[in-house]
């Protein structure tokens, strides 16, 4: 078995470990506050374990997630597509999980 950093050798993560992860990231890495509108971007090159939990720990507390999930991008680090920030410019909390934009 070939190994290279940053991989996840079982294809899966443990929930218990996604879950606690999600909530760093949702309880005191971006606090979200009542009533903020949180969008949640990837791209189809994005971990989708990863989306649904971050979107599931923003659920548990207690606000609505808008996930967007768009096609990945012929080059790296590029800006998301337009329809991506023009819905972004509209919400409070913004989690980018698109792979192809953070190479």
């Amino acid at each position: 078995m070939e190994l290279s950093l940053g991989t996840e050798t079982s294809g899966e993560y443990y929930s218990f470990e996604l879950s606690h992860t999600g909530y760093k990231l949702v309880g005191e890495m971006k606090p979200i506050q009542n009533g903020q509108v949180v969008l949640i971007i990837a791209d189809r090159t994005a971990d989708m374990g990863v989306v649904r939990a971050t979107s599931g720990v923003v659920n548990v507390v207690g606000e609505v997630p808008t996930v967007l999930i768009y096609h990945s991008l012929p080059e790296p680090i590029q800006e998301p597509p337009r329809q991506v920030t023009g819905s972004a410019s509209t919400v409070q909390v913004w989690f980018d999980l698109a792979v192809f934009n953070q190479l």
